[in-house]
């Protein structure tokens, strides 16, 4: 094996494993981590069998197949990225509404005469 497949492979066994690690200690949830464990999975069986990708490339007509490669991690980030922040507009908009929630119920409880 080539040294640029060993470091690929040691790169994503390195990240999977440190993806188990923050998903065990409770840092990320499950659900996140299994799109990291994924990416960790992607980059082990891409480095240790780079022929694969000329493989998928030469299937969807890419001549070069890293370039696939790159393509999809990049793809997949993007992705990634925008459901980040999907759930940071919906986490901020429940926040809006109960903080508005909570100002309705201070308004009630002291226009109420005890």
């Amino acid at each position: 094996m080539m040294t640029y497949q060993l470091s690929s492979a040691f790169f994503g066994s390195l990240l999977g494993l440190t993806i188990l690690f923050l998903v065990r200690r409770d840092h990320i949830q499950l659900s996140h981590g299994l799109f990291w464990l994924a990416f960790a999975l992607a980059s082990i069986v891409f480095g240790v069998a780079p022929g694969f990708s000329d493989y998928i490339a030469r299937f969807f007509g890419i001549s070069y197949g890293p370039t696939l490669v790159l393509l999809a991690a990049v793809a997949a980030l993007i992705i990634r990225c925008l459901q980040a922040d999907m759930r940071a507009t919906r986490l901020e908009r429940n926040l809006r509404r109960l903080t508005q929630r909570i100002a309705l119920l201070e308004a009630d409880i002291s226009s109420k005469d005890w």
